[in-house]
């Protein structure tokens, strides 16, 4: 069960649980097996509970053009259940599977995520880079297949003003995340649990739906559902270049107007020119979709962005060739 594509992360005040304010679980998206947050299922060949199989939990930023690798997110995630090891320098969480969920083969997990403010931002220097030995996509090409990062190295790749809390939320698309969950096992004498980098497997992406302590709903995110906002048509060539007519339920001001494709691991585009028709309607063409498509038709989201604010995502099919 992935976990909920929205979700407003909460500030340290929102949480103290000296104040009695309760924890903020990140919940799990709807599905017909019930479960009510985050949970993985557990390959048979690590229900060995004369083992101590843990599941490391990392927080992490998001691919895209100008970042087009895995950081660890400075948003620090933080659980209520037992026999967890934390590991806050790297913003990870290993949960110890126990008896009954090696027997069910899978794990649920409470987890809630801390919001910094820019201050503390400022002070958290260079993000580092998270370990990883997968290929990755820069600039819609694969990078080397040894071309390997490990964890408590900086991003020495961006350079830009370490003190400079909006830049880093720009650049590094902060407001978005996900989870890594990665199979590790705890020996004797070591602290940490030691992952097995091979089983690691990333949640769909979250997005934090917060606006500078101020909520916005689900409604101003996804258009209202008296008045949905249409998309014409909603499918094209995965080459590119068919014209898209979007009717908004409301006006827009164009000069703070943008539209991006979102590609999820392969990163997003931005499209260049808008033409608006009137107030409410906008005509663009798509880009190309980054690589060849497989045998399935692909989605992937467009974003309409207003004043720096995500007004509506709506679902976009690029079609295979026939």
């Amino acid at each position: 069960a992935e976990p909920k594509a929205f979700y407003r992360d909460r500030y340290s005040c929102e949480v103290d649980p000296t104040k009695s304010r309760a924890q903020r679980f990140i919940r799990a998206e709807d599905n017909q097996l019930k479960y009510e947050y985050p949970t993985v299922k557990i390959p048979n060949k690590w229900c060995d509970p004369t083992r101590q199989i843990y599941i490391q939990v990392t927080s992490v930023t998001i691919l895209n053009e100008l970042v087009p690798y895995h950081c660890i997110h400075p948003y620090e995630i933080d659980t209520q259940e037992n026999n967890v090891v934390k590991d806050p320098e790297n913003n990870s969480l290993y949960f110890r599977i126990n008896e009954d969920e090696f027997r069910k083969g899978e794990k649920s997990f409470q987890i809630s995520r801390k919001k910094m403010i820019q201050n503390d931002l400022k002070k958290y220097g260079p993000l580092r880079l998270f370990s990883s030995s997968e290929k990755i996509f820069n600039n819609n090409h694969v990078l080397p297949s040894n071309f390997l990062f490990t964890l408590d190295q900086p991003d020495t790749q961006r350079i830009l003003n370490l003190e400079d809390a909006k830049s880093k939320i720009t650049i590094y698309q902060l407001k978005k995340s996900q989870f890594i969950f990665t199979i590790a096992e705890r020996h004797p004498n070591v602290f940490l649990p030691i992952p097995m980098p091979h089983t690691s497997v990333e949640s769909e992406i979250m997005i934090d739906t917060g606006n500078d302590g101020r909520d916005l709903s689900m409604n101003s995110l996804r258009g209202k559902s008296n008045n949905p906002i249409k998309c014409i048509p909603q499918k094209g060539d995965w080459q590119g270049g068919d014209e898209i007519v979007i009717i908004m339920s409301k006006p827009i001001k164009r000069k703070v107007c943008s539209i991006c494709f979102d590609f999820g691991l392969l990163g997003r585009h931005a499209v260049q020119e808008i033409t608006h028709i009137d107030t409410k309607i906008i005509l663009f063409q798509t880009p190309s979709y980054p690589i060849p498509p497989g045998d399935e038709n692909i989605k992937v989201s467009v974003d309409i962005i207003e004043n720096n604010l995500l007004l509506s995502s709506i679902d976009f099919y690029y079609m295979t060739r026939m």
